[in-house]
């Protein structure tokens, strides 16, 4: 076995042994229907285990590990149906913000994403037909906000890209 199937192994077994703690369709139904749709304290233990870091290089404070890495911990977590945002913050939004050009921007921000201190989200899919009552506004026009995006999660996130 390779160090990086070892890797991944010992990962999987981690988060195989966290997310059966208490994985009860009740709870996933619970969390669903009240704000912000997932647990905090959930959320911070897993920023604690590191893996709201994965991704991240450890020039940011990350573990600088790669996407099977992260796959391997995603998936065990949708196993159990996991509401935790995992994914849309600690990839999506994390890596968009990493495959960006502003250099200061990922040394304030990639840090605490990586320490699960920030909890964003990526906002990009345009809302259509116009303001959409659930989308998060975009544009600014004639000193108010117009449009919106559709489909961000974790809605109540500390930013959005």
């Amino acid at each position: 076995m390779s160090q990086q199937e070892d890797q991944n192994r010992m990962l999987r077994d981690a988060v195989t042994t966290f997310a059966a703690r208490d994985t009860s369709i009740a709870r996933v139904r619970e969390l669903r229907d009240s704000a912000p749709g997932f647990d905090k304290a959930v959320w911070k233990t897993i920023a604690e285990l590191g893996w709201t870091g994965i991704m991240i290089p450890e020039e940011y404070g990350g573990m600088g590990l790669g996407l099977s890495e992260m796959a391997a911990v995603l998936e065990e977590f949708a196993k159990t149906l996991s509401p935790e945002p995992l994914n849309p913050s600690a990839v999506l939004a994390a890596r968009a913000l990493l495959h960006g050009g502003n250099e200061a921007l990922k040394k304030k921000l990639l840090p605490g994403i990586a320490s699960g201190e920030i909890l964003p989200a990526l906002a990009w899919q345009e809302s259509e037909g116009g303001i959409d009552p659930l989308a998060l506004a975009t544009r600014a026009e004639g000193g108010g906000l117009n449009g919106g995006k559709r489909f961000v999660f974790p809605a109540d996130a500390d930013g959005y890209l």
